[in-house]
């Protein structure tokens, strides 16, 4: 709901063609912005490089700054099944920091998004499905085009504001009130009472927070409720858990490969780029993996070895022949 001027305006969920329409036009602009010299992303940030508003180095801190929030999650979980809640607190608030210095780069790098294609096509497919689906308190369809073009800005503006974020949702998702919605919703078969092409962005996103959490709910090692209510936490927790389920899919990998290959031992694998030889790694046990380092060092302080004279198959061998001395003692006593 926004009021411009005495006069109330609904912004109503649009329709499947509605959606559609405004998809078509936003391929429409990125096609027509092609033939005009208008600033692709890529343009942009050339932009920005030559006339000193931004740099590589705030490139890569905006760009790295999910992975580097995803390992203090991370640590604040294992800080906290660890009892160590200095170290949590320590770590909640470097998230913080963070999260703040993130919002001020990704606020400058954006700034002139409306200047490239995909913004100018966006903010026409915006425009689009709010001229489509806004009503006056009567619910008769208004004709913006008629209107002038501030009461449009203002529409728009008002309806981006008013939408909740992944915040909101994610608290939402696990209000009480809610849950027995989603719960007696999901035995109808229909949460909103509509088909799902009808769903609204934000009705999408809390049919997959509430399913998120009913999946950590049924989890066999679930959580405590101290970890599910704090957002960071429970993030930590589902990122080790997504590793774990990546490292035993790897581990199961390998022993298919081994069982294929006659049960080897060792297995030699090809890598074609850095992300197949990161998964090859992945699968080596511990034992496997300090061997590993043991040959590399080897080689780079000798060069080419022989299989035999690597580390591993000295230490091998060396065993091999301590129980074979033991071996033929017993028999000299008998």
């Amino acid at each position: 709901m926004c009021q411009v001027n005495n006069t109330t305006y609904f912004v109503c969920p649009p329709s499947p063609a509605d959606k559609l329409n405004a998809s078509v036009a936003y391929e429409d602009i990125l096609y027509e912005c092609s033939f005009t010299g208008v600033f692709t992303q890529e343009s942009l940030l050339q932009m920005l490089l030559d006339n000193n508003l931004w740099t590589m180095e705030e490139e890569n801190e905006l760009n790295s700054a999910p992975t580097r929030m995803d390992a203090l999650k991370v640590e604040m979980y294992k800080r906290f099944i660890a009892f160590q809640s200095r170290r949590v607190e320590q770590a909640k608030r470097l998230l913080l920091r963070l999260r703040t210095r993130q919002a001020e780069l990704a606020r400058r790098r954006h700034a002139y998004d409306l200047y490239t294609d995909t913004g100018l096509a966006e903010a026409f497919r915006l425009q689009h499905l709010i001229s489509c689906s806004t009503r006056d308190v009567n619910d008769n369809p208004v004709d913006l085009e008629s209107q002038s073009e501030a009461i449009l800005r203002r529409l728009l503006d008002d309806y981006l504001r008013s939408r909740p974020n992944e915040f909101d949702l994610r608290k939402l998702s696990q209000y009480s009130k809610w849950r027995m919605i989603w719960s007696s919703g999901r035995q109808e078969g229909r949460v909103f009472g509509v088909p799902s092409t009808w769903l609204t962005d934000e009705q999408q996103g809390l049919i997959a927070w509430s399913k998120l959490y009913d999946n950590i709910n049924e989890h066999p090692e679930q959580p405590i409720k101290e970890v599910v209510e704090d957002d960071d936490l429970l993030d930590g927790w589902i990122i080790l858990e997504q590793k774990k389920r990546e490292k035993e899919r790897s581990e199961r990998e390998g022993d298919d490969k081994a069982r294929k290959r006659g049960g080897a031992q060792e297995v030699f694998i090809p890598a074609e780029t850095r992300e197949d030889a990161k998964r090859i790694e992945q699968m080596n046990e511990a034992g496997a993996a300090f061997t590993k380092r043991q040959r590399m060092a080897a080689l780079k302080s000798k060069g080419v070895m022989a299989e035999q004279h690597m580390p591993d198959s000295q230490q091998k061998i060396s065993v091999q022949a301590a129980q074979q001395f033991r071996d033929r003692m017993k028999q000299a006593r008998r």
